[in-house]
């Protein structure tokens, strides 16, 4: 039971990181409909709130030998003893970490929704959390495909038990930040960067587009270095209008800035 209690804790401290994250995304005036929130964002944060009175009530009962308490340990009897639900449990763990990267490849891929994406992130962040920490408490007993591929996940130690809460607390930390900087990103590309000559940006188009004619033999004429240009000219295209190309860098520069920190993160956390 003690197992079970620390599984429950973390839950609810995700559960309130990402009622926290879902708390503090810029909302919408025009949406506005509940002290500045939409009808959405408070049904949202009602399941986070529902879900954290939930596993707050259960784990005060553990232990209390009550009727939540009784009917807990059954269930936990039969999650032990029965091979058929085990596999279901971790079927079901391991389609909430698949529905976590899946969500985050959509949202990459359809960036003019990134508002609706970032508003569910929370819950993304959740399943994810949750799926990963399932994954690396339980225990494996019957020799299923599932359960060996979560023995190997535990047993490379991918998340520390020493350091797990760290680990986590870190993570959640660096996608809640991923994801308002992403969104704050294209904010400003949309409504402050509206101007393609300013601070060379046209140059810099101008330089892709002649790479990209000259199948990358232009080199340029002045002091800027090729790499960045020649990244760009990848999106240029012949029947794309400048102001097309000029949306499309901006967005480019947001995920290669995106990517890049990322890996600063990675070089500073592992070194």
């Amino acid at each position: 039971m003690k197992k079970i209690k620390v599984f429950i804790k973390l839950i609810v401290l995700y559960s309130g990181i990402g009622l926290l994250a879902l708390l503090i995304i810029p909302s919408d005036p025009k949406n506005a409909w509940f002290f500045g929130y939409s009808t959405n964002r408070v049904i949202l944060i009602s399941i986070f709130l529902t879900t954290i009175f939930f596993l707050v009530t259960l784990m005060i009962s553990l232990g209390t030998n009550n009727k939540i308490d009784k009917v807990l340990k059954q269930i936990i009897f039969v999650l032990k003893n029965n091979k058929n639900i085990r596999t279901l449990l971790f079927l079901i763990v391991f389609f909430l970490i698949l529905f976590s990267f899946v969500f985050l490849l959509v949202w990459f891929l359809f960036q003019k929704h990134s508002a609706i994406f970032l508003r569910l992130s929370p819950l993304c962040f959740l399943s994810l959390a949750s799926g990963m920490l399932a994954l690396n408490m339980g225990v494996s007993k019957y020799n299923t495909q599932f359960t060996k591929m979560k023995d190997y996940i535990s047993d490379t130690q991918i998340l520390s038990k020493r350091h797990r809460i760290l680990s986590f607390f870190v993570y959640s930390l660096i996608f809640i930040f991923f994801g308002v900087y992403f969104y704050w990103g294209t904010v400003h590309a949309d409504l402050v960067n509206n101007n393609m000559g300013h601070t060379d940006q046209s140059a810099y188009m101008s330089f892709a587009k002649q790479a990209r004619d000259t199948h990358f033999e232009y080199r340029g004429g002045r002091n800027r270095m090729p790499i960045y240009p020649y990244l760009l000219a990848l999106l240029y295209k012949e029947d794309i209008s400048d102001d097309d190309f000029f949306d499309d860098g901006k967005l480019f520069n947001i995920r290669l800035s995106l990517i890049l920190l990322l890996c600063w993160f990675t070089v500073k956390w592992n070194f």
